[in-house]
C-alpha cells in the first residue's frame, strides 16, 4: 500500500521523466531486494565452485532456498495484506500507537502458523529424506528468518523507508557471501552448507536491522 501511494503521487504528474522514475522506482523497491539475493546467490556459485559438487548437494541446495522463499512468501501474504492496509488507515488517522501493538500480534500468529505448518515438512526431510540434522536444523531457521523479513519489510514500506529496506538487503546478502567463502575455505564445510548457512545468518542480519529500523 505504501508503494502504491508513492507511486500514484509520481505517476499522477504525467511527464515522461517521471514515468521513468516511476518505472525505476517500482523496480529497485519492489524486486530490487529479491535481485540482490539473486546476485548473491550467483556470485556464491562462481567464487565457490558450486559446478564442481555432486548433483545430489546441487539439487538439494536449489530446491531448499527455492522452498524457503516460497513458504515464507505463503506465509506471510495472509497477514501482510490485511496489516498493510491497516496500518495505512492508522496513519490517515494519526492513530500511529496502534500500530506497534499490531506489529507485535501479527509477528507473533506469523511465526507461530510458519513454525506449524513447517515441521511436517521438515520432519519429513529428516526422517525420510536422510537428511544430515544440521542441514535441516539451518534450513529451518532460514526459513523463519525469511519469514521475519517479510513481515518487517512491511512496516518499514508503509514507513516509505524503501532505501533502507534495499540497504539491510545488500549488508545481509554481503555478510552471507563473506560467511560463506570463511566457511568453506578456513572451516572446510561443505560448499552447499556453507552457502546455506551464509544465507540463513544474513537473513537473521536483514530481520534484526528492519526491527531495529
Amino acid at each position: 500500500a505504501g508503494i502504491g501511494i508513492q507511486l500514484h503521487r509520481i505517476f499522477n504528474k504525467q511527464t515522461l521523466i517521471t514515468s521513468f522514475y516511476g518505472i525505476a522506482f517500482s523496480l529497485v523497491f519492489t524486486i530490487g531486494p529479491l535481485l540482490i539475493v539473486i546476485g548473491c546467490i550467483l556470485l556464491m556459485y562462481k567464487v565457490l565452485g558450486y559446478h564442481r559438487i555432486s548433483y545430489f548437494e546441487r539439487e538439494l541446495f536449489n530446491c531448499t532456498v527455492l522452498y524457503i522463499f516460497i513458504f515464507s512468501l505463503v506465509a506471510t501474504a495472509p497477514f501482510n495484506t490485511v496489516l498493510s492496509k491497516y496500518m495505512t488507515d492508522r496513519i490517515y488517522l494519526d492513530r500511529l500507537d496502534d500500530i506497534r501493538p499490531a506489529a507485535y500480534v501479527g509477528i507473533i500468529l506469523n511465526l507461530t502458523l510458519a513454525s506449524l505448518v513447517s515441521m511436517p515438512f521438515y520432519l519429513r526431510v529428516l526422517y525420510v529424506g536422510k537428511v544430515p540434522i544440521y542441514y535441516v536444523l539451518t534450513s529451518y531457521l532460514g526459513f523463519i528468518s525469511l519469514v521475519l523479513v517479510m513481515a518487517a519489510m512491511v512496516y518499514n514500506s508503509i514507513m516509505k523507508h524503501y532505501k533502507k529496506v534495499t540497504q539491510f538487503f545488500v549488508a545481509g546478502m554481503l555478510l552471507a557471501f563473506l560467511l560463506s567463502m570463511a566457511f568453506s575455505w578456513l572451516l572446510d564445510f561443505s560448499v552447499s552448507y556453507a552457502m546455506l548457512l551464509g544465507l540463513t545468518i544474513g537473513f537473521m542480519l536483514i530481520a534484526v536491522l528492519e526491527y531495529a529500523n
